[in-house]
């Protein structure tokens, strides 16, 4: 009988205002340099520049960043094995799509980011603002 692995929850897990103007700092408190970041569909139009000028000010490298949009597992085994090897940690901003793309890619590439665990499943800190609830359910 097979059994199935598990994918760790997030190390950092930031809902609320201002989670993204302070996702630099989060990251730098947990030893991160380098990561990857994925965006939920327009979410880069929305919130690109405040993620980016809070990493810039906290040095910490994007090695890449794109919008997803999907849960195919054909299109996030490739994207995971596209991510550069200096990935420390992948970084999932938006809703459920590319929070599981996210957690899957990091899963598939064993990132460990600062825990040093020999066995590790992979790191995936999620991040939500409240300004992405609010346009998301506006009739909330």
């Amino acid at each position: 009988m097979q059994t199935g692995k598990g994918i760790s929850i997030p190390s950092i897990l930031k809902v609320g205002k201002g989670a993204l103007t302070k996702i630099g700092s989060y990251l730098k408190n947990e030893g991160i340099e380098q990561a990857v970041i994925f965006f939920g569909n327009g979410l880069i139009d929305m919130f690109g520049t405040d993620v980016m000028n809070s990493l810039k000010q906290e040095d910490i490298k994007v090695l890449e960043y794109s919008e997803l949009d999907t849960v195919d597992i054909d299109e996030i085994i490739t994207l995971a094995f596209a991510m550069p090897n200096k990935t420390q940690a992948v970084i999932s901003i938006g809703g459920g799509k590319v929070i599981d793309a996210g957690k899957y890619a990091a899963f598939l590439r064993h990132y460990c980011g600062h825990t040093g665990h020999k066995n590790c499943t992979g790191e995936v800190y999620l991040f939500r603002d409240w300004r992405y609830d609010l346009k998301d359910h506006s009739t909330l």
